[in-house]
């Protein structure tokens, strides 16, 4: 029988997972073609589109969601991960991703 992952290499498996996932998402939501789709933005970032469409265009600072979302979920996961609750750690961050897009939907009606 294999040895399962060390608490170590847990970690170091999702970090990798978060950066390129990171990277990936990133250069696929700014690519020309897509560009200028708001829906995807919704997907893919929603705590910027809430601070978006709560504070609007102005405020520099609600690019710092776009930069810790997936860090903030890497971290949740590997945590989770490390005490042998890898399902429960990735529930709560599809949780989470999925009230925020539809948080940052509902406040894009008025």
């Amino acid at each position: 029988m294999k040895p399962g992952f060390t608490n170590r290499q847990k970690v170091v498996h999702v970090t990798i997972w978060t950066v390129v996932l990171t990277v990936l998402t990133t250069a696929w939501v700014m690519t020309p073609a897509i560009g200028d789709n708001e829906a995807l933005e919704h997907i893919v970032w929603p705590y910027w589109m809430i601070a978006y469409h709560w504070y609007g265009r102005g405020a520099a600072w609600i690019m710092v969601p776009v930069v810790l979302q997936y860090p903030v979920y890497g971290w949740l996961v590997a945590r989770a991960w490390k005490e042998d609750r890898f399902l429960a750690g990735l529930a709560v961050v599809t949780s989470a991703h999925v009230g925020a897009m539809l948080l940052s939907v509902l406040m894009t009606t008025k």
